[in-house]
């Protein structure tokens, strides 16, 4: 891996960079900054494919990409704000001096994800309004 980049990407999991920036990520790349997506976790195991399956898609969208990629060494379902995980990021910030970072932070909404419950007695439908 190069000592230095322009662009460092943190994303949670293998694709989820691709999803959330792949376009702005082709600009990048065409007006030549060099680019790395780091994953905090390897997103393993997953429901959707074998082991290893979601690293080998990784690396070939960073080919296609033309990016470079690290793994950080958290756990998948288990990633906190946590002094390891805050460590590994800064490691890597220092180590390699970017100009710009990019997070996936914010890009999927938590009440999308997971609503709160719905509770009738505390949202009464209109017509039951007193």
């Amino acid at each position: 891996m190069k000592s230095t980049f322009d662009v460092i990407a943190f994303g949670a999991h293998p694709d989820d960079l691709e999803a959330v920036m792949g376009g702005t990520t082709v600009k990048l790349v065409r007006n030549g900054s060099s680019v790395v997506f780091v994953d905090l976790c390897d997103g393993e195991p997953t429901r959707h494919a074998a082991r290893g399956e979601r690293h080998k898609q990784a690396v070939k969208a960073a080919g296609i990409l033309g990016v470079e990629r690290a793994t950080l060494t958290l756990q998948d379902r288990l990633i906190t704000d946590s002094v390891e995980a805050r460590l590994q990021v800064a490691r890597l910030l220092r180590e390699h001096r970017p100009r710009m970072v990019f997070t996936t932070a914010g890009a999927v909404s938590t009440e999308i994800r997971s609503p709160p419950p719905f509770r009738a007695e505390e949202n009464p439908h209109p017509s039951q309004e007193r």
